[in-house]
């Protein structure tokens, strides 16, 4: 009930701020008498409403008298569409001449009066006493003669006698209005110029406001809003606002005064579809659950429909759809006020309320300036830029309040953040002391396991050595392979051993330098006595070939080198083809050196070749390994800031490569 009340209560003021001017005297068959007092002295306008002499299907010269066949009254202001009979006679309604007589007071010869002309459609000249002082566009009697054109025009003129005749020739062959559908007022030059500013300043006003706030919008989205809804809005106030600079006072005719009077009147409606296409999509935007996408598309099917349409017709076939595009705007316009804003108020959200009533307020003023242009009595024009200013005045501190809701939204949320971070600091920094210990316990415990397998181990071999000179010869074969056994149990508690070291950091390394040609000549004499008594063939690349003395040095320790050598070498017979060839090979980078490994082998997986250096892979368990040979190698090629990897240039062979820098 109180949103009805303020809604009733603005709508009276809206339409009392711009409700006509009451017409005193009013022009009765063809005459007005001022004689009664003296425009000149007053400080008002007064319209020339009422029945004035009308002339159909005939442009009368002013200087001849008026016809009486054929001829009759018509009621000013009004649009020839609502009048088809003159008399008992039907016309063609596409022009005609008016004649008024106008009888002023003594006081007003030889004193300065005024007309202000406003919408005249869509051609007309204007003579006072036979003097022509008005000519707006072509006036004809066929399409192709009359040129249209719409402006309101101020007119001074200084009477000599107190008898006057106005004779208005008008022509209409391009839109649905015809003929003075606005009132003629006349007075003092004061009057009209004071009446002349006001809404010339209104639109300029109501133009600047909505533009302004329209780029206040954009911005605002841009900067702050992430969603399109303000975009929307920021659309919706720019296009309100060309709307009343290009139709308001006309102001687009002072700026844009070349501008065709056909574009004019298509982007009139141009700007109207943009403008409630603005609005339905700003609804849908902040209410999606409340605004059927499939009412926003076939809302888009029809506007765009009409659109096209008014681009490719003139304006006298369009206009006459003014209308059914008046009922459009009209069930859209109930949709969103009806169904979307209710659904909205009843689940309590930002905005629906204040909203509502806005667009109430918004609904009843599109009504009376749609109904006004259908000549609809009880209505006015100018109610559209009010009514929306009004609503978009509520959705910007809708948006502001949005914009409050969701810094406060964001503060608490960096709140929460905040702790959560901080809670899961604690428990990543408690979980990383946990790990730290389980690591170094793990450190400890392979360090421990290889410790005490050395003893035994040697103890092994040592016996097996003691053995071999008291075994028979069918035995030694055993005892070889317990040495072997042992030799390999020897190397995986020294594996395990250094990668204990290498997780706490505690290798002993000390890196010197030494030239390539002596770390290659001690890698050729490491790994030649492995591979061939192993039983493989054996090659390697020249050193004459690269190095010329000790010009290229490295930094290393050769001590851990010979334990990546012995493990790579270890891989290679363990893994190559029986009586396979396996040749050693370097090459010389910018600033690094290779060594490269290469045997032949069985084709490896692409598993295989990436999980290599991987702690505990085994490719196949069955054939022994534990998978930290390879791992410790990779960690000492590190320490000495150099890489590893292993590559398959083809199937059944492979090459270890190993990257060291060099010292330049």
């Amino acid at each position: 009930m109180r949103t009805l009340v303020v809604i009733m209560f603005v709508w009276v003021i809206m339409l009392t701020g711009c409700s006509q001017e009451e017409s005193i005297p009013r022009v009765n068959k063809g005459e007005v008498d001022f004689s009664g007092f003296s425009l000149s002295g007053a400080n008002r306008s007064y319209v020339l409403s009422g029945d004035w002499s009308f002339a159909p299907d005939r442009l009368v010269d002013p200087k001849q008298s008026w016809p009486e066949a054929n001829t009759g009254y018509m009621d000013v202001p009004a649009s020839w569409e609502f009048a088809p009979y003159i008399g008992d006679k039907a016309w063609d309604r596409q022009f005609g001449t008016y004649r008024l007589q106008i009888r002023l007071h003594p006081d007003d010869v030889g004193q300065t009066i005024g007309l202000n002309m406003r919408q005249i459609s869509s051609a007309y000249r204007m003579w006072i006493n036979g003097q022509l002082l008005m000519e707006l566009g072509t006036v004809g009697t066929t399409a192709l003669t009359s040129v249209p054109y719409e402006s309101p025009e101020y007119v001074y003129f200084v009477p000599e006698s107190s008898n006057l005749q106005m004779d208005i020739q008008v022509s209409n062959y391009a839109q649905r209005k015809g003929g003075i559908w606005s009132g003629i007022h006349i007075g003092s030059q004061r009057a009209i110029q004071s009446d002349s500013l006001p809404p010339l300043v209104r639109d300029c006003m109501s133009a600047g406001a909505l533009l302004m706030m329209g780029l206040f919008y954009l911005v605002f989205a841009s900067l702050y809003i992430s969603d399109r809804s303000t975009l929307f809005l920021g659309l919706l106030s720019i296009l309100l606002g060309l709307r009343t600079f290009l139709f308001g006072e006309v102001l687009v005719i002072s700026f844009l005064p070349d501008l065709l009077w056909e574009w004019q009147v298509k982007l009139e409606y141009l700007v109207e579809i943009a403008a409630i296409l603005a609005l339905n999509q700003y609804l849908s935007s902040i209410f999606p659950e409340h605004f059927s996408r499939y009412v926003l598309k076939f809302l888009y099917l029809i506007f765009g429909l009409f659109a096209v349409f008014v681009l490719l017709t003139p304006p006298v076939i369009f206009t006459q759809w003014l209308t059914v595009f008046t009922v459009l705007i009209t069930c859209t316009l109930l949709y969103s006020s009806c169904i979307v804003y209710p659904r909205a108020v009843r689940q309590r959200r930002l905005g629906a309320r204040s909203g509502a009533i806005a667009g109430i307020i918004a609904f009843f003023a599109v009504l009376s300036d749609s109904f006004y242009y259908l000549c609809i009595p009880l209505t006015s024009e100018g109610l559209i830029n009010t009514g929306f200013f009004i609503y978009l005045l509520t959705q910007m501190a809708v948006t502001v309040r949005r914009y409050i809701h969701l810094k406060q939204e964001s503060a608490a949320l960096t709140l929460r953040l905040a702790e959560s971070n901080e809670q899961l600091e604690q428990k990543v920094m408690q979980r990383t002391r946990q790990l730290t210990e389980s690591h170094r316990s793990n450190s400890r415990l392979l360090h421990n396991i290889a410790h005490d397998l050395n003893a035994p181990i040697a103890l092994i071999r040592q016996q097996s050595k003691l053995l071999q000179v008291h075994v028979q010869e069918d035995g030694l074969h055993h005892l070889k392979l317990i040495g072997q056994q042992s030799e390999w149990a020897v190397r995986l508690a020294q594996n395990l051993n250094d990668l204990a070291r290498l997780q706490e950091n505690e290798m002993n390394f000390q890196p010197t330098l030494m030239s390539s040609e002596g770390l290659l000549r001690f890698l050729y004499k490491r790994t030649e006595p492995i591979i061939r008594g192993g039983g493989f063939m054996w090659s390697h690349k020249s050193l004459d070939d690269l190095f010329e003395a000790d010009a290229l040095l490295v930094k290393v320790d050769l001590f851990l080198m010979e334990r990546v050598f012995d493990n790579i070498a270890s891989n290679m017979l363990k893994y190559a083809l029986p009586a396979g060839h396996v040749s050693l090979s370097y090459e010389n980078k910018e600033e690094s050196m290779e060594i490269i490994f290469e045997n032949e082998v069985a084709a490896l997986t692409d598993e295989t070749l990436d999980r290599m250096f991987d702690r505990f892979y085994q490719q196949v368990p069955e054939e022994g390994g534990r998978g930290i040979g390879l791992a410790v190698c990779s960690e000492i090629v590190r320490l000495h800031g150099g890489q590893i990897r292993v590559v398959q240039p083809d199937k059944g062979t492979i090459q270890f490569v190993i990257s060291l820098p060099l010292m330049l």
